[in-house]
């Protein structure tokens, strides 16, 4: 429930009051008078432990999705009535499989819930079930995509309008000239080249470089037994591959992790990782410095940190949202500038101090008299 006197969303709200009714659950639940036996709890902890409420939400989903999307392809209500009534059912369904947890009912939710779904069931003209757009992203982040038996079409509903925005602003690899680079959040005066460790940089790049040739042989060596005519197993050639690649890069990974490095030496190889003629290993080493257990890296991107803003809700601010004005405030503003102008003036001096016997001889011959 939002609590709001916006006019905009309360004109949206009166606009639909006579038409979108509030679900309201008739069922009553059933008195069980239990004993508490290890037979009564294994009873109750069986009746709750078989619970709808993942179906009933994701088919209420399902059926929301259908209704605004005829309702903005310009259907009227009348027409999609049914459907909303269904999926008040299944808010009502929904009600009931959460308050199994402290109720028993004489419903049973599974039937009901079969004949929407069977109601509801559509396909296209492969034979795949038709599911919003916003499934498919979620079937991937749980592991049970399934392009063959399912389409994930795009609808006209809010979750699918959102998931359509955030394809548009992910950043894809191709289009890593058309964007800052990683080094652009790295502050140059506060972690700079002083006291870097070229050599080790360097290893870091031709270890990269040996971690690719060596997976680049691997796939080599099965293309030249497909070429041969050597009889290989699928499964087995691709369990395999898997295990030798994992292989390499764990010991890439644990190459790396094993170097304590300065900030100012993981900001040259950040720095040069970006130059095009690294291109090729710059994946790699990425992720060999985020899955490494070396604090050097992460030290790097702490030691740029700038304030964080926080909108703070004023009378005068200059962010409008839903009729209330914000302004950005920096948390523990003052406190931290002056902690964070302190640092930057002392890593300013000791870029500018000479590091090596060549550069203190150099500054005495320049100021001694002639």
């Amino acid at each position: 429930m939002m609590l709001t006197d916006n006019e905009l969303l309360i004109k949206a709200a009166e606009k639909h009051y006579d038409l979108f009714k509030v679900p309201t659950s008739l069922v009553e639940s059933k008195k069980t008078k239990r004993s508490y036996t290890s037979a009564q709890q294994t009873d109750l902890d069986i009746k709750t432990s078989e619970n709808m409420i993942g179906e009933i939400i994701n088919l209420s989903q399902e059926l929301n999705s259908l209704l605004w999307d005829k309702l903005n392809s310009g259907a009227t209500f009348d027409e999609v009535a049914e459907i909303y009534y269904d999926t008040s059912m299944l808010d009502v369904m929904s009600g009931i499989e959460i308050d199994k947890a402290k109720k028993e009912f004489v419903v049973n939710n599974r039937d009901e819930y079969k004949r929407l779904k069977a109601k509801y069931e559509r396909r296209d003209e492969n034979g795949r079930a038709i599911k919003p757009n916003f499934f498919g992203i979620l079937a991937r982040r749980k592991g049970y995509y399934d392009s063959e038996k399912k389409a994930y079409l795009f609808h006209k509903t809010t979750m699918d309008y959102v998931q359509h925005t955030i394809n548009r602003c992910r950043f894809w690899r191709g289009s890593w000239k058309a964007d800052k680079p990683f080094s652009y959040i790295i502050d140059p005066v506060m972690v700079g080249t002083a006291g870097a460790r070229y050599d080790l940089a360097k290893s870091f790049f031709d270890a990269a470089r040996t971690c690719r040739q060596q997976i680049a042989y691997i796939f080599a060596s099965i293309e030249n037994s497909f070429n041969i005519g050597d009889v290989l197993e699928p499964e087995l050639t691709s369990a395999r591959i898997k295990e030798e690649i994992t292989e390499i890069k764990d010991e890439f990974t644990a190459f790396v992790s094993k170097y304590k490095c300065n900030p100012a030496t993981m900001y040259v190889v950040l720095r040069d990782l970006e130059k095009e003629e690294n291109s090729d290993i710059r994946m790699t080493l990425m992720d060999a410095l985020f899955g490494t257990a070396n604090s050097s890296f992460y030290e790097m991107i702490e030691t740029s940190r700038e304030p964080i803003q926080i909108a703070t809700e004023c009378l005068t601010g200059s962010l409008s949202l839903y009729g209330y004005t914000f302004e950005a405030y920096e948390a523990k503003r003052r406190a931290f500038e002056e902690l964070y102008e302190a640092e930057k003036e002392e890593r300013r001096r000791e870029r500018n101090r000479p590091h090596t016997w060549q550069e203190i001889a150099k500054i005495i011959r320049e100021n001694s008299p002639r």
